[in-house]
């Protein structure tokens, strides 16, 4: 009898565990969802990263459109709407007014600053009219834009077919004469190319321009009023004719300025006011050489 129960005790403890084991395996169910639940957490766990660069990647996306709309409509407006021009001005001493100019230039009140070329409109002025050197124009602040002009000056002037070609400073043709009215110093020996009104005149030789520009604003800088000729024949040996009694040598385009003054401070201080002859200083340079004043040579015509 004791073995008997002792033997019925045992197996009642074991039944549990089979009872236990025959659930599980008879309630796929909920095993499987267990197994279920277990994946979802491992997933939440290892998604949580990946979530949160794509977060941010998101919000970095809406920004960059959020900015490249703004930045398109203000685009849109300053084009449309703003920095419209309201005032245009001009400055500098010159013959022409400035309702003129302002007219010629083609900018008008209204008109886009951002978008308006002023290049054009500097060509056009210069063309346009004779009597102005150079043209710059400003945009200002405040839509505003100023146009400065610099008055051309006659320096100079160039015989050709009966008809007298004044120049500026710069070569540009201001005005085409049947005389030389202004007393300018007349240029002999260069052969010309290009003849219009308001362009840059144009020398068969193609540094001859340079030349006689170099001369006249070495005359200009040094103050000289009595030359009458610049005489180019030989551009390697440029002479000048002083108030049609004395003969300036130049020699070389080369060290003009220096080379004018000492002619000027020879004239002025070495010689008679009725002197006549010859002034060379084509061996003339800063820091050394030599210049000579011989009597006995003739004046250029």
């Amino acid at each position: 009898a004791k073995n008997e129960h002792n033997s019925s005790n045992g197996e009642s403890r074991k039944n549990p565990k089979v009872e236990n084991q025959a659930d599980i395996k008879h309630n796929p169910e909920k095993n499987d969802s267990q197994q279920k639940t277990k994946k979802k957490r491992k997933m939440k766990r290892s998604s949580k990263p990946f979530s949160a660069k794509k977060r941010r990647r998101k919000i970095l996306a809406m920004y960059t459109s959020m900015v490249m709309i703004i930045a398109m409509i203000a685009a849109v407006l300053c084009l449309t709407v703003f920095f419209k021009i309201d005032s245009i001005t001009v400055e500098g001493k010159t013959r022409y007014s400035p309702d003129e100019i302002i007219d010629a230039s083609g900018i008008a009140i209204g008109t886009n600053l951002l978008l308006c070329n002023t290049e054009p409109s500097k060509e056009i002025i210069e063309k346009e009219f004779p009597y102005i050197e150079s043209v710059s124009i400003k945009k200002n602040p405040f839509n505003s834009v100023t146009i400065y002009v610099e008055e051309a000056k006659p320096t100079s002037a160039i015989e050709t077919n009966g008809k007298f070609y004044i120049l500026s400073a710069k070569g540009k043709i201001i005005e085409i004469l049947d005389n030389n009215k202004y007393n300018v110093p007349l240029i002999k020996g260069a052969e010309l190319k290009k003849t219009e009104l308001s362009a840059t005149i144009e020398y068969k030789l193609s540094n001859m321009n340079n030349i006689i520009n170099d001369v006249t604003q070495a005359l200009n800088e040094n103050e000289i009023k009595k030359v009458s000729t610049i005489n180019v024949t030989n551009p390697s040996n440029v002479k000048l004719s002083y108030d049609k009694r004395l003969t300036i040598i130049l020699g070389i385009p080369e060290n003009l300025n220096y080379k004018v003054k000492t002619a000027k401070l020879i004239i002025d201080e070495k010689l008679e006011k009725d002197s006549k002859g010859t002034v060379d200083v084509s061996m003339c340079a800063e820091g050394g050489k030599y210049s000579y004043y011989d009597p006995s040579g003739a004046p250029e015509n």
